[in-house]
């Protein structure tokens, strides 16, 4: 019973840090677009 609920939060884990990461580099690709204009 608690196998699939540990998988499931380290899975939650994974997609919200890749989510994270996303999002920094939209972020700062955004950022150097307008610091370059």
């Amino acid at each position: 019973m608690g196998n699939w609920r540990t998988c499931f939060l380290i899975l939650a884990g994974e997609v919200s840090d890749c989510f994270v990461k996303l999002w920094r580099w939209t972020f700062a690709h955004e950022t150097w677009l307008w610091y370059r204009s």
